[in-house]
């Protein structure tokens, strides 16, 4: 016999599920009718069902979609056959997926099923449409969102031309919206990285693991992704290089990052800012058990420290001093320092494993600060900019012809003369 209090709460749970009725069935995306359906999810924050964590891990082979088949169907072709053939980054990957959505919601709006239907016209509207969505917290999307939404349906409009889908590119012609780009790279002096390195306790096993991390984030310039996926075989104590391994890689190659060094006698031995730190840290991570091919940097558990445990770490020392902070400032910090103490452009670009040298360029722009004192270490501007020729007044000449009874011509240079041994 049940107990009257579980038949009541049996009770309120049928009333509830009575109340609300059956649960709301996934959408398949798959026809027309289902796109003004899909978009009001998107809206809300849902996700496409064919787009998940396990797709994104384990991707599958790109179907044949036909020409007159619905939009949404040509932007999981889209999404599939790039992180099936280019083996893009997931974070890449999930970048293409949220803007494509804006898409979606667009096609849905004005009734567009088929990508058939995107003409350049519908493209320049799309744009505007950009311009006018609101943001959550209020106001309207900033020119640079707008400006990257419109960079990823360029590259799906250019490949659902190729393939037929659409009848012409319609983005090729849609002018781009301009953004102010800030020319100057947040990094921090010496004066704030010796401010931040202070902060964690390394008594503690928590402030021990965030040293750590601080100064090999700042000292080699990693990626975050890159520090979080090191494994403890890819510390080499002897040779004193971090192993980035081609699949942890933003640019999927392989490179050794030297750790800093100092000259004892004969011998070159790690730095000793990070050396105790270090194997004090390895030893702990050591005795919870884990191996050489499992990650460098663990919780207390012995799993793999998180992007938000480390984000939010990072976060609480900015607020404690007053500025922000995010691993991709320790990565500028390392390129700046890099290249005002050695002027090797190659060297910040091989240590960084920057893809390009157009992205080692960035950090030849400085700051005003720092403009103006390499132009004050460089002399000050009398030994660098020749005195221009100070002409004489028509007086002084006419006083002169009398005296001397020169031609102007050469009194002029004899005043020049005498200006620069009294100036």
């Amino acid at each position: 016999m049940l107990n009257p209090k579980m038949k009541t709460k049996q009770g309120k749970i049928q009333e509830h599920l009575t109340s609300v009725g059956p649960p709301r069935p996934k959408p398949d995306f798959s026809g027309p009718e289902d796109v003004e359906e899909n978009a009001k999810i998107l809206r809300e924050g849902g996700r496409r069902v064919i787009v998940n964590r396990e797709t994104v891990k384990r991707p599958a082979e790109p179907q044949p979609v036909s020409p007159g088949s619905v939009i949404s169907q040509v932007v999981e072709d889209f999404l599939r056959e790039h992180q099936a053939r280019k083996n893009i980054a997931p974070a890449t990957f999930q970048y293409y997926q949220k803007n494509l959505d804006k898409l979606l919601i667009f096609c849905a709006e004005v009734g567009i099923a088929s990508p058939m239907r995107l003409t350049p016209q519908r493209a320049e509207q799309y744009t505007g449409w950009l311009l006018k969505q609101k943001r959550p917290h209020g106001g309207t999307l900033s020119a640079h969102t707008v400006h990257k939404c419109q960079r990823v349906f360029r590259m799906f409009s250019k490949w659902a031309t190729k393939r037929g889908y659409m009848p012409e590119d319609s983005a090729a012609e849609v002018d781009m919206v301009k953004f102010r780009a800030d020319a100057r790279i947040r990094y921090l002096t010496e004066e704030q990285l010796n401010k931040v390195l202070k902060v964690p306790k390394i008594n503690t096993t928590s402030g021990l693991r965030t040293y750590v991390a601080v100064y090999l984030l700042a000292a080699t310039g990693i990626r975050q992704g890159e520090l979080l996926a090191l494994h403890r075989s890819d510390l080499s104590d002897k040779e004193h290089l971090l192993r980035i391994r081609a699949e942890t890689s933003k640019s999927k190659r392989e490179r050794y990052v030297p750790l800093p060094e100092e000259q004892r006698g004969e011998r070159i031995t790690l730095a000793p800012e990070i050396a105790g730190p270090l194997m004090k840290y390895v030893v702990w991570r050591d005795k919870l058990g884990l191996g050489p091919e499992d990650a460098l940097f663990v919780n207390n558990q012995g799993q793999s420290w998180s992007r938000f445990s480390l984000s939010s770490v990072l976060k609480r020392i900015g607020q404690k001093l007053g500025f922000t902070l995010s691993a991709h400032v320790f990565r500028h910090t390392c390129a700046v320092m890099l290249l005002k103490k050695s002027g090797d452009l190659k060297l910040v670009y091989d240590i960084l494993g920057h893809s390009t040298f157009e992205v080692t360029k960035q950090y030849l722009r400085f700051t005003p600060a720092d403009i103006q004192a390499r132009y004050r270490a460089a002399g000050h501007m009398g030994s660098v900019i020749v005195p221009t020729r100070k002409l004489p007044s028509a007086a002084d000449v006419d006083k002169a012809i009398k005296k001397f009874g020169k031609t102007e011509r050469e009194l002029s240079d004899m005043l020049f003369e005498v200006s620069l041994r009294e100036g």
